[in-house]
């Protein structure tokens, strides 16, 4: 087809296969427009073939001409001189693919004309002019040479007005027009004048030209210049001011005919680099562009031109004249221009050109002149006049720049790309979506072009066009500088110049509408938010999968804070979102700017771009985070947010290259000076450095290329160096919030969301605030409420009860593995707990009314429950409101009480109270559980309290006798006084107690005659009156009162002096004034009645400062309530305090009067009064768990009678409310409840009391410890009962008459002393006061004390006795009787014995603990010492030793007295911020330390200093020498004799190593057993990975790797597992094992007995239940203690009791368990482990537990039964690497050496295989194993299954089926195959058991494997019967190897069978003991017999001297035989 073409058009050449030299743009428009040209000449694209060179670059862009290539060719990336600038390699590549020609395109080496010359040696076509014409025109000099030589008029230049003849210049006409050096430029410069160009005559593009308008930029511009363009001859030109850049395409043939195609005018450049171009030239005359066109011609002819070109003019507007500027050798980037108006395809005139074929031949040639496209006549050109245009075409190039960066390029992926077309516009683009532009690629990467009838018309349309293009990605773009052009007044009237735009740019004429800051910064902070949310989720579900606990900040992935960078000013953030920020989901989030609160709603779309609507306006954002900060695209506009960089840092922004340094390394550089130059994208850029100046340290090499980002240099900065950095934003902006929801749905969706953990408002509570308006039913908003709560509840109710945040979270995630995201919500809500806590308080503020409060009742009393300090307050205004409720409740239990008393008598209401007060809290701290009294609601406190209204005219009116007396008998009536009033010369008196009386007195002039009077008479001590309150008598006449009688006072007996200023409708007011204070007022009688001052023993509480907290009354309308109660907050005075004091003593003080003794006493006691009706309720609550605040007790259960149980409703629980309720917040340690029964007088009322004290006691005691109540105390009549509990954890009580206490009743409270402070440092570290221990040791042993069953037991008697061991002047221990807490020491040692059922003689052991309240506790060479001692004795003794261990590791410390005179030499005296050169001191303080430290003797700036070297005092390396000794001490003792710890408080360091080296530790659950401690983990990590140090070696982690064998819950709990423990041990390493006394008969049946399938192993030794019954198992009844419980759990160890007798157990789980090994957070990358571990089989970790346990049951003396039970071990490739061979063999080694005996059982239904037997076998230990198997255990090498694979294979089953089956032994072939078929699985089962008869009891029994076939159910009764017989003949071999070492094995055995044999047996069965004299006579006798032997052996010279050694002669002669 193209030949054809060729042949009709005179052509010369055929070509097809086209090399595209050339890539983005340029080759993508030629391979396009040449397929349109070759559609439409052949109808087919694929005529011509296309082979495209390409870069990895351009590979890895995406580049589109790579797709649209036929073929590819790969080429070295890099600079364009590795490729398409490479002449030699496109030849050479053009050779290869056998190219007919090569089209350059525009750029790179299309004007080089090596390259045509190049081809044409190589027979290869060039697309372009011939290299002669390129060399004559395409250097910039010659062009102007040539020009002005054809009569083109040339703009002034360095070679104005030279000429040439010919084409080919001569060097010296060259050489006068160029510049070679600077003087050359300095010489030139004047002639052509400023502002000039400086230009490279092979330069182009943009490149290597400057604009310089002086000298010294001259010089400047000169070199960047010579670097753009390396070796390109450089010349000067004149610039045209406000010219106009017009140019003329001009087409050439090789047969010398030259036309043009019209003009283009391409004036809006920018640095000379064209953004615009249009056509046809408009701006001057048709004629003038003729002219223009013409002289391009006779040009183009003159050089010899060939193929496209374009001719360079500029024109001047002003002038209307033209000069030429240069011609382009090339087709230009703009062509496309040309042909929209010309309608001619210029690539394809290139290719016509290149084919030979004349311009007259080409149609689009002939159709452009108006002649028949396919005609062959020639045309005269020059005379012919070609078509006007019909049109005008507009284009603007799409360029890869940054316009906010002076035009910077830019280079990076392109996420989004989108062309919307548009009408009349055509568009080109190298690039698509998914591509992208390379750093060595050009910047341009796209052209539009508008053609329209009219220019107007065609920009409008390129506006559009520009408008609806979508470019999105790294790189940034020029379309908004684009869209400013195309709408600008110059451009749009035509009357811009070439010097415009860069104008405009110097001017900093902002051309895109910039985002307003606030905006900018909200979208930013949005997308910031949007980014954390989704990358911390996405880490928080991550780690989640791997089991690590995220901590809270990457949990909080809804709330941020960071700071925002923008336009040099630094903002403050603070995000959180309202919802989750999810693809496609509509989020509300919160941008707090220096906490003015912006609020935008945000949908995420699913490119990842996001809708941000704020402030009215919709914003779509697009961002991209680069190597220096975040770009976020914002309508299209660029918005960079930069880093937070270094100053110091000398950074580039761009990719590029480092072309070189404008400095030499160590210059000084100054603020905005160019340190070095840097290529992007062919264009050289300068890099200014920001701060300085500063010395630079260059850190790259020249030509290296540069990623964004890199570090170039680095500076020093000087003194007072400028450095740039952002301004701290300080103003505030108006706050911009979203509208509100509205509806009932949408405002619980909002709060909801809150719960959930995010903030939908500024103001958590903003949302509930509305929902709380709305006018909705009322059941409606509080079903809302109530949901909201019941969310809280949900979630939070997970993290209260887990011990730490870790563990809830793991909690959640075993529960929700396959839905790590509800993990992760979870956990994210709880993060917020304080804006859930917020909006929690606010919803029960709302609650009003009891009527509000109906259905929250269950809600609040789960919250009440909540005891975590996270939730102190939430559980608080629970609490308070259900103590609302409930005391409404108990005014209606007052009814029903009134009711069933049948009215009358003390505590019957005789009033009623209708209604139910509200109550409100939202006051601050409450004076009343129900009401914050206020004077304007004082009656309804009243009406609260259940007291009337008093009737205050009738007090006071002595004109009405019997009235008066009736109104003040019923005010007295209110606090249970019912004495007689008296009646004195008109005032009125009442005695309330002993020497205390009120006066009712009208006037206060009254007051002081009768004080005179009873000062007179010197009966009372206490006096209060009753006075009218009004205007002449206040407070105020009180005060002064007191003050003017206060002398006189003074010297009498008078102690205090109270009034009570009553007035109608008002709450009284009490002052009272105390001699103690000098008759000032007393605060804490403040607002207290002076009787109730008086009955509640307020006196006491002197020694303290109280404020009261609550008052609340009881449940009577009128008359005499049931009881009264104040609550005091007290904290020592100042005073009172020691002044070293250890902690502050303050406490809670709860004093109750109660009147009806029916609402304290329970029980019944000796005579006493019988509980009253109507005090019970249906449970006893409590506060944890089960809570006392629920109001659940209904009125039909007021009769119900327990007198076992204090009830709900009791004054005691009703205290220990107000107690939490008023004290819950406060931390105090020693708190008091006081009970006055007032009206008490029955003798045995003291007893219904202390009974009623101890059932409290008992029943509440966790909540008592929880509420830390050390002291309950109630007084009845004269005596009193008093519960204390000194230690935190047992109450004592005891019961004293009040002259017994010499009247306690004004004996005031003490502080607490010394010792209670130790107690109360101790409790604060959750531990008991290692003093206090022996006290629980005390009370545990007395519980189980045999003769406490039998008789009553003395205190001298009492079955534990303590005795601390103190160290002498010796250093020994020696008993001491020292008063507890006088220790010096940290460690405290006692000798303890205790009297207990299994040694009811007594035993004894060692207990050393270490003193929390002694330097934390901590260890020094004492402690080491005291500790060592201890056991030592223990050791020596052979008896048990017990560690307290509460401790914080080895013991630090300074010298104190040194570190107060240290000195410092400077490094600059003036500035300490340069460091220092040494430490030293002065001569004088030198000599009063010497010999505490060495020092160097120096002379340092004229002074005599002593430089230090060694600081000899403080704590170091002594207590790790120290810790040393007593690791080794508790190792030896281990074994030696019992030694175990128990881990309490805390147990750190050498305290942790000593805990484990005892080998048996038991843990507090909330005690951690650590090294290092969470918070100094976190600082060597660098960051919070542990939230606590139970994280590191809690239970969870210490009980799991099998360091801990028990854990227990309190430290009372832990000393009863002490003691259980020992309960098993020898009392000492030389008694025999104790026996406890068992009511379970031994010779009962095993009841138990495990069914088909897994078992639990624990129901085999301790029963378990079977169809609803219990039955029982092998050991004692209640005997099982199991140890290790959750490490290596495929084996179950511990010890119990048979018939009494101690054993240590070992037993095998049948069950698949699981073992899990954390994953530690301090490690990236962790992974938690979840194993399944099979039954039946031995694991490295149950076999490592095993060895263990037999060696502490070796050691501790137990006999040993083995429960076996295993299929073998596991050796899997895991299990091999884990060393389970190693542990496996640890359990040979442990049996080999134990020393008791050890029975191993095969249980009913076990079965015993390969390995595992091995290890168990008798013949390990010959002396003292035995085997056993119940009937219906197995035991073999393998499985019958196993065996049968290999011994009883198919031949075998074969030859057995013909000898046993006459049918198949007459069959042959496919018959016997058939019945092989059917009769092989019958005949395999066969085979299988026939193997398993190999693996029966009777054939062990046979092989002599077992000792006897037992069966399980009478497995109990024969071992006790063996063990005893076993005891009893180990204890006796042990006897006679002792007495005589020679005696072999079998000479015991015969000895045993012959002498021994009953002794034995009567041993075995308990007849006799040891010390039978049987027994003791053959010992004897053998020892006789071994002496014989010995001294037969000896020399008789050394018997004699032995004989005669230190004998007399009397005791030689008494030797002989009688």
């Amino acid at each position: 087809l193209i030949k054809d073409y060729v042949e009709a058009r005179g052509g010369k050449r055929v070509i097809r296969r086209i090399l595209v030299a050339n890539n983005g743009l340029a080759a993508v428009r030629f391979i396009r427009r040449l397929r349109e040209w070759s559609f439409k000449n052949f109808g087919t694209e694929t005529a011509l073939h296309f082979i495209c060179m390409a870069t990895p670059e351009d590979v890895g862009a995406n580049a589109e001409y790579f797709r649209l290539a036929d073929e590819y060719v790969l080429v070295e990336g890099g600079s364009n001189k590795n490729n398409y600038a490479k002449v030699d390699l496109i030849v050479s590549t053009a050779v290869n693919v056998k190219a007919d020609a090569v089209w350059p395109g525009w750029g790179h080496a299309s004007e080089n004309p090596n390259l045509p010359f190049s081809l044409r040696d190589a027979g290869i076509t060039f697309l372009g002019p011939p290299g002669e014409a390129m060399d004559a025109v395409g250097d910039k000099i010659n062009a102007n040479l040539l020009a002005q030589s054809v009569g083109v008029n040339v703009i002034p230049w360095s070679g104005s007005g030279l000429k040439s003849d010919s084409v080919k210049l001569s060097d010296d006409l060259i050489s006068q027009a160029t510049l070679k050096d600077l003087d050359a430029l300095k010489a030139a410069a004047p002639k052509v004048g400023y502002p000039m160009m400086i230009k490279a005559s092979e330069g182009g593009g943009g490149k290597g030209i400057r604009m310089v308008k002086n000298l010294e930029e001259a010089i400047i511009g000169f070199d960047q210049v010579q670097k753009e363009v390396v070796g390109s001859p450089i010349f000067i030109q004149k610039l045209g001011i406000n010219a106009r850049h017009l140019e003329v395409q001009v087409v050439a043939d090789e047969y010398g005919e030259a036309i043009t195609l019209y003009g283009r005018d391409c004036s809006v450049q920018r640095r000379h680099q064209k953004l615009f171009e249009e056509g046809p030239v408009t701006i001057c005359s048709q004629d003038l562009c003729g002219e223009l066109e013409k002289g391009a011609a006779r040009l183009a002819k003159f050089v010899g031109y060939r193929s496209a070109g374009t001719v360079e003019y500029l024109y001047s507007v002003d002038t209307k004249e033209y000069s030429f500027l240069e011609v382009n050798p090339r087709l230009q980037v703009e062509h496309p221009v040309t042909e929209g108006i010309t309608g001619v395809c210029v690539p394809a005139v290139q290719l016509n050109v290149g084919m030979g074929i004349p311009l007259h031949r080409i149609p689009d040639i002939r159709t452009f002149y108006g002649f028949d496209a396919d005609g062959s006549d020639k045309i005269d050109f020059e005379n012919t006049t070609p078509k006007k245009p019909s049109n005008h075409t507009v284009a603007a190039r799409i360029t890869a720049e940054n316009i906010d960066d002076g035009f910077k390029p830019t280079s990076g992926a392109i996420h989004e790309f989108f062309y919307r077309p548009v009408s009349g516009v055509a568009a080109s683009f190298s690039v698509s979506t998914k591509g992208g532009v390379h750093q060595f690629a050009d910047s341009q990467f796209g052209h539009l072009f508008s053609s329209a009838a009219t220019r107007e018309e065609a920009i409008k349309q390129l506006i559009v066009a520009v408008r609806d293009l979508t470019i999105r990605g790294e790189i940034a773009n020029n379309l908004p500088a684009l869209s400013y052009i195309l709408e600008s007044d110059a451009f749009r009237t035509d009357t811009h110049h070439t010097g415009w735009l860069d104008g405009l740019i110097a001017s900093n004429t902002p051309m895109v509408p910039e985002v307003p800051n606030v905006t900018a910064v909200v979208c930013g902070s949005v997308i910031i938010t949007q980014e954390l949310f989704q990358s911390n989720k996405a880490v928080c579900l991550e780690e989640l999968g791997r089991g690590v606990v995220p901590d809270s900040m990457t949990n909080a992935f809804s709330r941020h804070k960071f700071d925002l960078i923008f336009r040099d000013v630094k903002y403050p953030i603070q995000t959180s979102a309202g919802n989750p920020l999810d693809a496609g989901s509509l989020s509300l989030v919160n941008v707090m700017i220096n906490g003015c609160c912006q609020q935008a709603k945000v949908i995420t779309m699913f490119d990842n771009g996001l809708k941000v609507l704020y402030n009215g306006k919709a914003h779509v954002c697009y961002s991209e985070r680069t190597a220096t900060g975040l770009k976020v695209v914002v309508d299209g506009k660029i918005c960079f947010f930069p880093d937070d960089t270094d100053p110091t840092a000398l950074q580039t922004v761009s990719a590029g290259k480092l072309v070189s340094y404008l400095v030499e390394d160590g210059d000084v550089v100054q603020p905005g000076q160019a340190y070095a130059e840097i290529e992007v994208m062919k264009t050289i850029v300068p890099l200014l450095a920001l701060n300085g100046p500063g010395k630079v340290t260059l850190l790259k090499t020249p030509g290296v290329p540069l990623d964004a980002g890199d570090m170039l240099a680095k500076l020093e900065l000087a003194d007072g160096a400028e450095v740039k950095v952002a301004t701290p934003f300080t103003g505030t902006v108006d706050p911009i919030m979203t509208a509100v929801p509205k509806t009932l749905a949408e405002l619980t969706a909002a709060c909801q969301m809150v719960m959930d953990g995010y903030s939908p408002l500024g103001d958590a509570t903003d949302c509930l605030a509305e929902l709380l308006k709305l006018e909705a039913a009322p059941e409606e908003v509080a079903a809302a409420l109530c949901a909201l709560i019941a969310s809280y509840i949900e979630v939070e109710t997970l993290f209260d009860e887990a011990p730490t945040y870790m563990d809830a979270v793991l909690e959640l995630r075993e529960a929700n593995k396959a839905d790590l995201a509800k993990v992760a919500a979870y956990a994210l809500s709880h993060t917020q707990i304080a804006a859930k806590n917020a909006m929690m308080m606010s919803m029960m503020a709302s609650l009003k009314s009891a009527e509000d409060l109906t259905d929250f009742i269950e809600s609040l009393a789960k919250l009440a429950n909540f005891t975590d300090v996270e939730y102190a307050e939430v559980a608080q205004k629970a609490k308070e409101l259900l103590f609302g409720i409930d005391q409404s409740q108990r005014m209606q239990l007052g009814k029903a009480r009134s009711s069933t008393a049948g009215g009358g008598g003390m505590g019957s209401p005789k009033g009623s109270f209708s209604s139910i007060a509200s109550f409100d809290s939202d006051e601050g701290q409450f004076d009343d559980p129900v009401l914050k009294p206020s004077a304007k609601r004082a009656s309804t406190l009243r009406e609260a309290q259940g007291i009337p209204s008093i009737d205050v005219e009738s007090i006071f009116n002595s004109e009405d006798a019997s009235g008066q007396a009736a109104a003040v008998k019923a005010y007295f009536d209110l606090f249970g006084v019912n004495n007689a009033i008296q009646n004195s010369q008109g005032t009125i008196k009442m005695q309330y107690g002993n020497g205390a009386s009120a006066f009712v007195v009208p006037m206060l002039e009254m007051v002081p005659e009768i004080l005179r009077k009873v000062e007179s008479e010197g009966v009372l001590t206490r006096v209060s009156f009753l006075v009218p309150r009004d205007e002449d008598c206040g407070e105020a006449e009180v005060q002064k009162l007191m003050a003017a009688e206060t002398e006189a006072l003074s010297s009498g007996e008078l102690l205090k002096v109270s009034f009570t200023l009553l007035e109608e409708k008002s709450k009284p007011i009490h002052m009272t004034y105390c001699k103690k204070l000098g008759f000032a007022e007393d605060s804490k009688f403040r607002d207290v009645e002076p009787v109730m001052a008086l009955q509640m023993e307020l006196d006491r509480l002197c020694n303290f400062s109280a404020t009261k907290l609550s008052e609340s009354g009881s449940n009577a309308a009128e008359g005499t309530p049931d009881y009264r109660m104040t609550v005091f907050y007290a904290a020592e005075k100042s005073d009172a305090a020691p002044s070293s004091r250890v902690a502050l003593d303050s406490r809670v003080f709860a004093r109750a009067v109660v009147y009806n003794p029916s609402c304290c006493l329970v029980g019944k006691g000796k005579g006493g009064l019988s509980k009253g009706k109507g005090i019970s309720s249906s449970g006893s609550g409590g506060l944890r768990r089960n809570s006392s605040f629920s109001s659940a007790n209904s009125l039909t259960d007021v009769m119900n009678d327990d007198p076992e149980k204090v009830p709900a409703t009791n004054v005691l629980v009703d205290m220990m409310r107000n107690v939490e309720l008023t004290g819950g917040e406060r931390k105090t340690a020693w708190n008091y409840m006081f009970v006055n029964l007032v009206s008490v007088t029955a003798e045995g009322s003291l007893d219904q009391a202390e009974e009623t004290v101890r059932l409290f006691v008992k029943q509440y005691l966790p909540e008592l410890c929880r509420l830390k109540v050390s002291w309950v105390e109630v007084k009845a009549g004269s005596g009193r009962v008093i519960a204390y509990n000194p230690a935190g954890n047992r109450f004592k009580v005891e019961r004293y008459m009040d002259d017994e206490m010499s009247g306690e009743a004004e004996q005031p409270y003490p502080v607490l002393n010394r010792i209670q402070r130790k107690q109360m440092v101790a409790q604060k570290t959750g531990s008991t006061y290692v003093y206090d221990f022996v006290d629980l040791f005390h009370d545990r042993v007395a519980e189980e004390d045999p003769l406490a069953l039998t008789s009553t037991v003395s205190e001298e008697d009492h079955p534990f006795k303590a005795t601390e061991l103190v160290l002498n002047a010796e250093g020994n221990l020696e008993a001491s009787t020292r008063p507890a807490g006088n220790n010096d020491v940290g460690m405290v040692a006692f000798r303890c014995w205790m009297r207990t059922p299994e040694c009811r003689s007594g035993r004894e052991f060692i207990l050393v603990g270490s003193d929390l309240s002694h330097q934390s506790g901590s260890f020094s060479p004492r402690e080491d010492i005291v500790y060592y001692k201890a056991l030592e004795v223990a050791r020596n003794e052979g008896i048990p030793s017990v560690y307290i261990s509460a401790n914080s590791g080895a013991r630090i410390g300074l010298n104190e007295e040194a570190k107060q005179s240290i000195q410092v030499a400077w490094a600059v005296a003036s500035d300490p911020s340069k460091g220092f050169k040494y430490l030293y001191y002065t001569e004088a303080d030198y000599k009063k330390l010497e010999g505490n430290l060495f020092c160097e003797k120096i002379t340092d700036e004229g002074e005599t200093r002593y430089r230090i070297v060694d600081i000899y005092g403080g704590c170091g390396v002594e207590c790790l020498q120290g810790s040393g000794m007593i690791a080794q001490q508790t190792s030896a003792a281990y074994d030696d004799t019992f030694t175990l710890s128990y881990i309490t408080g805390r147990s750190v360091g050498i305290g942790a190593y000593i805990s484990r080296l005892s080998q048996r530790v038991i843990q507090h659950c909330d005690a951690p057993l650590i090294l290092t401690g969470a918070a100094a983990l976190n600082k060597v990590l660098g960051r919070q990975v542990y939230a606590s140090n139970a994280q590191i070696g809690g239970p969870k982690v210490m009980f799991n790797n099998g360091v801990t064998h028990q854990v227990v819950r309190s430290d009372a709990e832990g000393c009863a597992s002490i003691l259980r423990w020992l309960s098993y041990i020898p009392a000492s390493r030389a008694c025999s094992l104790p026996i406890y006394p068992s009511s379970d008969p031994v010779d009962r049946p095993v009841d138990w007995a495990p069914g088909a399938g897994p078992y639990d192993p624990r129901c085999l030794l301790q029963g378990g239940e079977v169809d609803g019954f219990a039955r029982l198992g092998f050991f004692d009844s209640g005997s099982w203690t199991e140890c290790l419980g959750d490490w290596g759990k495929t084996v179950v160890t511990g010890r119990a009791r048979l018939g009494g007798l101690p054993c240590g157990v070992v037993a095998v789980e049948t069950r698949t368990q699981e073992r899990t090994v954390p994953a530690d957070p301090g490690f990236p990358g962790a992974t938690v482990q979840v194993m399944q571990q099979a039954g039946n089989v031995w694991f490295p970790d149950s076999a490592y537990k095993t060895a263990n346990s037999i060696n502490d049951f070796n050691r501790e003396g137990l006999p040993l039964f083995i429960f076996a039970n295993w299929r073998g071990f596991a050796g899997g490739q895991r299990d091999m690497f884990d060393e389970v061979l190693k542990y496996g063999s640890y359990i040979v080694d442990a049996l080999r050496a134990y020393k008791q005996p050890v029975f191993v059982y095969l249980p009913t239904g076990a079965e015993l295989r390969g390995g595992a037997w091995v290890v168990i076998d008798p013949t390990i230990n010959p002396d003292m194993m035995r085997m056993y198997a119940a009937d219906t255990a197995k035991g073999n090498v393998l499985e019958p299954e196993g065996i049968v694979e290999i011994k009883f294979r198919k031949a075998d089953l074969l030859k057995a089926m013909k000898r046993l089956d006459p049918v198949y032994a007459k069959l042959e072939g496919a018959e016997a195959k058939a019945r092989e078929k059917l009769l092989l699985p019958i005949y395999t089962q066969i085979a299988v058991k026939f193997a398993s008869l190999h693996d029966t009891p009777g054939v062990m029994k046979h092989k002599g494997v077992i000792s006897e076939v037992v069966p399980w159910k009478d497995s109990r009764v024969f071992f006790y019967k063996a063990l005893r017989r076993r005891l009893a003949e180990v204890d006796v071999a042990k006897e006679l190897g002792g007495m005589n070492p020679s005696l072999s094995k079998e000479q015991i055995a015969a000895l045993m069978e012959t002498e021994l044999k009953e002794p034995l047996e009567d041993l075995a069965t308990g007849v006799c003991t040891m010390e039978d004299l049987r027994i003791a006579k053959v010992a004897k006798s053998v020892h006789s017999q071994y002496v014989t032997e010995q001294v037969a052996k000896m020399p008789v010279e050394a018997v004699i001297a032995g004989l005669l050694k230190d004998r007399t002669a009397a005791e030689l002669v008494a030797l002989l035989p009688k």
